[in-house]
């Protein structure tokens, strides 16, 4: 079930509604940052990063912190220390990530997306950039989707607090189960049409799901107790935190012992054996009425999914509780390359040293 990221770089988007923007003298990208409001994220792949000092504003946090805002970036150089602490001292909710293949220039907030030759730097303005500025927010999504989403399994994450490290390997467990809800989706919705399945139709018993879910439990109380003691040390609010890692513990309780996803629509498929020895005159018949359960089933399978979704959900919460009270300028990167993330559920103990970087 568990797989590697797919090649993900080759990929064609038809947009038939866009701009071309030619700019010398003031930034290619200007436009997107000046709409950007409180309500919007920020997506941003660049080749070289430094954010321009007129754009500070953008980033500071006083813009709603539960806005992502993600930077992608190709460079290695050591003053992109300084551009990272910088950038951390204005919003310590950004995230970074490192892509040695980056080439792209792709800025986005939502419902404006630049896609270019300009880097986001001071010296971008200097040159002769050009452009395209789109605006149809489903082609948006298609290419942020693309590029941005799971970029901590795509890329090389940079962890600037003590909780990404926790919702990294369960972004692996979250990516399968949507992916494994949208195939269901898909097979629910045609039984409905088409007659006839297959024994490789049938989903995934979800043996490794659980195993994995129960591994990233142990992570998860590995890093709890540390999270708790830390926290209390250095807040009043510490029980802010406290409750979350208790409410997120429950839950993954409750999923761990929930039959997994595609469970039910296993159930609902152990009618086939007899719909194929069934006398041809009343498969149709067979088939109507063993398949009436289907909608039912999807909602089955769709509680489950948004119960690991919720799961996904209060962990980034918690990341922002967790910078909003104990405030961090330092990072630490991991080698995605070297040490896949999978190998986390393999092995709880490997991610315990990028949570514990952040409790020194």
């Amino acid at each position: 079930m568990f797989s590697e990221m797919e090649d993900e770089n080759n990929f064609t988007i038809e947009i038939k509604d866009a701009k071309v923007v030619f700019t010398q003298g003031t930034d290619n990208f200007e436009e997107i940052l000046s709409t950007s409001t409180r309500n919007k994220h920020l997506y941003l792949t660049t080749f070289n990063y430094g954010l321009p000092e007129n754009y500070d504003s953008w980033i500071k946090k006083d813009i709603e912190y539960i806005n992502e805002i993600i930077v992608v970036f190709n460079n290695r150089e050591k003053n992109v220390d300084n551009l990272i602490r910088r950038s951390l001292r204005k919003n310590p909710y950004i995230q970074f990530f490192y892509n040695e293949v980056n080439h792209s220039k792709v800025i986005s907030n939502g419902s404006s997306l630049y896609i270019g030759s300009a880097n986001l730097t001071d010296f971008s303005k200097d040159n002769f950039e050009a452009g395209v500025i789109v605006k149809d927010v489903d082609k948006i999504k298609q290419i942020e989707d693309r590029v941005f989403k799971n970029a901590h399994l795509k890329y090389e994450p940079i962890f600037t607090d003590p909780v990404s490290p926790l919702i990294v390997p369960f972004l692996l467990i979250y990516r399968e189960v949507e992916k494994e809800f949208k195939y269901i989706k898909h097979l629910l919705n045609d039984i409905k049409r088409i007659e006839g399945l297959s024994e490789e139709d049938i989903p995934d018993d979800g043996d490794e799901l659980c195993t994995y879910i129960s591994k990233y439990i142990e992570i998860f109380r590995l890093a709890k107790d540390d999270l708790i003691s830390y926290a209390t040390e250095k807040t009043e609010e510490y029980f802010v935190i406290q409750n979350l890692l208790e409410e997120i513990e429950d839950k993954l309780n409750y999923v761990k012992n929930k039959q997994p996803i595609g469970s039910s629509t296993i159930s609902l498929l152990e009618f086939l054996e007899d719909y194929y020895n069934a006398l041809d005159k009343y498969k149709e018949h067979f088939w109507r009425i063993n398949t009436f359960d289907s909608d039912v089933t999807l909602l089955e399978e769709q509680i489950y999914f948004k119960e690991v979704e919720n799961i996904f959900q209060r962990l980034n919460h918690l990341r922002i509780k967790w910078i909003s009270l104990i405030k961090s300028n330092t990072y630490i990167k991991y080698r995605n390359s070297k040490s896949p993330i999978i190998f986390w559920l393999e092995f709880p103990s490997q991610a315990k040293k990028y949570w514990q970087y952040f409790l020194r």
